[in-house]
């Protein structure tokens, strides 16, 4: 049977404490937190935002079928930009199951919420604005009919 991803994260964090302890323990488990003064809704908004942006980058891609074989790199850069650009800000998580386990083994659940919710958010959002979008595309009269 293959554990799922939250399942090993934790398991991993965990292992990290069994091998280095008080190192680990000193760091929090790598538990995901914002800058000081960043805001609930800031980072909701924040962390929503990018992983939003890597999911557009990754489908207009895969709306080329020429560029397939990129997808895989896009998504690298993608998450590494927002990993580059706002580790230090939002702490970057833009994973649920990467934030789960360190919070659980650190008891850090102040903004877990975010954490949890926003990267579960962008992508429904992004999906249905593109439905959205298509059916608008598809209710407006073409040029030749106006």
């Amino acid at each position: 049977m293959r554990a799922s991803q939250p399942s090993r994260t934790i398991a991993g964090t965990a292992l990290a404490g069994l091998v280095w302890g008080g190192a680990v323990r000193q760091v929090g488990h790598g538990a995901v937190h914002p800058a000081p003064g960043t805001g609930a809704v800031e980072l909701f908004l924040i962390e929503g935002a990018a992983l939003a942006a890597v999911f557009v980058t990754v489908a207009l891609v895969m709306t080329r079928p020429a560029l397939g074989a990129l997808i895989p790199a896009v998504i690298g850069v993608g998450v590494g930009v927002v990993i580059a650009t706002l580790g230090t800000v939002t702490g970057a998580s833009i994973n649920p199951a990467r934030a789960l386990g360190p919070a659980l083994l650190s008891g850090t659940y102040e903004h877990f919420w975010n954490y949890m919710i926003a990267p579960l958010a962008a992508p429904a959002l992004v999906g249905l604005a593109h439905r959205a979008l298509r059916g608008r595309r598809a209710a407006a009269p073409s040029p030749a009919e106006a």
